[in-house]
C-alpha cells in the first residue's frame, strides 16, 4: 500500500496547475466593456458613428436653411410682382382747372370749374359735334327728346367728361357716340326714357371710363387701355 506523502504532493502539484486555468476563465467572464475607466472616452466605432449622425444632422439643417431662403425669395418677388401690376394700373392726375376762364361752348356756365354743355330741348344737339374746350372739366346735359341723338361728342384732353342723359324722354342718347380723353376720366349715364341709351358708344382713352343706366337700354363701352373700365 503506497504512502500517503506522496499522494499528497501529486494532489498539490494538480492544484496548483489548475489554478491559473480557472482564474482566465473568471477574468475572461469579468472583462469590462471596451471604454476607458481612467478618462471616460468612447471607442472608435462609437466616435466614428455619433461623427456620421453630426454630420448627418448639420447636412439636414443646410438643406432646410436653403429651402427657406429659397422659399423667402419666391415670396419676395411674388410681392414684387404683386406690387407692379397694381402700380400699372393706377389712373393718371387732372391737373386744376383754369377756374378763371368759361369758353363760348359752355352755354350752361362754368359753376365750380365745370364747363356746362346744355342741350336741354328736343333735337337741340342731335347729329352736332359737340367738342368741350381743353382748358375745364366739362359736363354734357341732354335733357330733350333725340336732345343728343346721334351726336358725337368730344372730351377735353386732360380733365373729366360727363355726358349725362336724365330725360324721361325718348331716344335722349339714340346712337350717341363719346370720345373720351388720353388722361381724363370719362363717364356716360342714360337715363329712365325709352331707348335713352340705344346704340350708344363710349371710346375709352386712359383715364376711368364708366357708363351707369337707369334703364333697360345700355351702352357699349371700348375700354381700349383705359386704368378702369366699368359698364352697366
Amino acid at each position: 500500500m503506497p504512502s500517503a506523502k506522496p499522494l499528497a504532493r501529486l494532489a498539490a502539484v494538480l492544484l496548483a496547475l489548475a489554478a491559473p486555468a480557472c482564474a482566465l476563465v473568471l477574468g475572461a467572464q469579468e472583462l469590462p466593456e471596451a471604454v476607458d475607466a481612467g478618462t471616460g472616452a468612447t471607442s472608435p466605432a462609437t466616435a466614428t458613428a455619433s461623427s456620421t449622425a453630426s454630420a448627418s444632422s448639420s447636412s439636414s439643417a443646410a438643406v432646410s436653411s436653403s429651402a427657406a431662403a429659397s422659399s423667402s425669395a419666391s415670396s419676395s418677388s411674388s410681392a414684387s410682382s404683386s406690387s407692379s401690376a397694381s402700380s400699372s394700373g393706377a389712373c393718371p392726375a387732372t391737373p386744376e382747372p383754369d377756374a378763371g376762364k368759361c369758353p363760348g361752348p359752355c352755354n350752361g356756365g362754368c359753376d365750380g370749374g365745370i364747363c356746362v354743355i346744355s342741350c336741354v330741348n328736343d333735337n337741340q344737339c342731335k347729329g352736332h359735334k359737340i367738342a368741350c374746350p381743353p382748358v375745364l372739366p366739362c359736363q354734357v346735359e341732354c335733357g330733350g327728346s333725340q336732345s343728343c341723338a346721334m351726336a358725337t361728342i368730344e372730351c377735353p384732353p386732360a380733365y373729366g367728361c360727363e355726358v349725362v342723359c336724365d330725360a324721361t324722354k325718348a331716344q335722349t342718347c339714340q346712337a350717341t357716340i363719346v370720345d373720351c380723353a388720353d388722361a381724363g376720366p370719362c363717364e356716360l349715364q342714360c337715363g329712365t326714357g325709352t331707348q335713352a341709351c340705344q346704340q350708344a358708344q363710349v371710346n375709352c382713352g386712359g383715364g376711368a371710363c364708366l357708363a351707369t343706366c337707369a334703364g333697360t337700354d345700355k351702352p357699349a363701352l371700348d375700354c381700349d387701355a383705359s386704368c378702369t373700365c366699368q359698364g352697366c
